[in-house]
């Protein structure tokens, strides 16, 4: 089979091709899988309240929710789907207080289409936050998310969505590692790290400085969230142990529900270990 080098996570490898089944299918039928990723409308025509209103906890049931069809080929069309949205819904299950989040490490989750983005905004919908407050589908309620990372994508400096009373303001901040972003442009409340893989042997050196600077809590006036993922489970295990090993209250990895579908061969591991975008997740509060 034949081998290309390509750039991943700052370091050029040699790979195989891909050989995911969904993505071998989307190749060989390319007007179905640009039609499967076409969102549907937001909510679907015949939705009331009493049908949206239970938060989906899974893709079975997101599919259901959100009325996402698909052909009989059903299996990688789903796959297809999930790469793209595996970024916006695995934030948007995470703390529903954090306003102001920033991607450390951004490379495909800043290249991702934007409108893939207002799913975000639909899964945190009103309907779906249990509160107690009876006018909280009335209340604004608008969140950041700034992009920071060597390899982030060179766009425009800020795009915002909204849907309803809820809007998402994406933000390309800096391109280029965070401990050499100003202090002051990046206030932040939360941080997610999508697949970082920063204790594995070939990027610790580059990561130490960014991890660093997110441990310091000199002058932290408050909570800081942090959203980890990992691809694999060796991947989870080599990046608890060593933030672990600074920061003891870490908690365990868990089993992500919004990991992509779509399957790869690890680039850096020569056993061809198979891996998953956000497979594994992990909430932290920094206090």
């Amino acid at each position: 089979m034949k081998r290309r080098l390509i750039a991943w996570r700052g370091v050029t490898v040699t790979q195989r091709h891909y050989t995911d089944a969904a993505l071998l299918w989307g190749q060989a039928h390319p007007q179905q899988a640009e039609m499967c990723l076409q969102p549907p409308p937001f909510p679907p025509p015949t939705a009331t309240t009493a049908t949206v209103s239970e938060k989906p906890n899974n893709w079975t049931d997101f599919w259901n929710w959100r009325n996402w069809m698909f052909s009989s080929s059903r299996r990688y069309e789903e796959a297809l789907v999930s790469h793209v949205l595996t970024g916006p819904l695995t934030l948007a299950s995470a703390d529903h207080t954090v306003s102001q989040w920033t991607c450390l490490g951004a490379r495909a989750e800043s290249m991702l289409p934007v409108p893939y983005w207002n799913e975000f905004l639909y899964y945190k919908h009103p309907f779906l936050e249990s509160t107690d407050d009876d006018n909280n589908n009335t209340t604004h309620r608008h969140t950041t998310l700034s992009f920071v990372g060597p390899e982030c994508e060179n766009v425009p400096s800020q795009h915002t969505l909204s849907v309803e009373n809820n809007t998402l303001s994406l933000k390309w901040s800096f391109r280029g590692k965070y401990h050499d972003m100003p202090q002051e442009a990046a206030p932040t409340s939360g941080f997610v790290l999508f697949n970082p893989g920063f204790a594995h042997p070939h990027l610790q050196k580059d990561w130490r400085p960014t991890l660093e600077r997110l441990w310091d809590t000199t002058g932290r006036s408050s909570r800081v969230v942090v959203v980890l993922t990992a691809h694999s489970l060796a991947d989870a295990e080599r990046d608890w142990q060593l933030w672990h090993s600074v920061d003891s209250t870490l908690p365990n990895y868990q089993e992500n529900p919004w990991a992509s579908q779509i399957t790869y061969q690890d680039p850096l591991d020569r056993t061809n270990t198979s891996i998953r975008p956000n497979l594994y997740v992990c909430h932290h509060v920094m206090t």
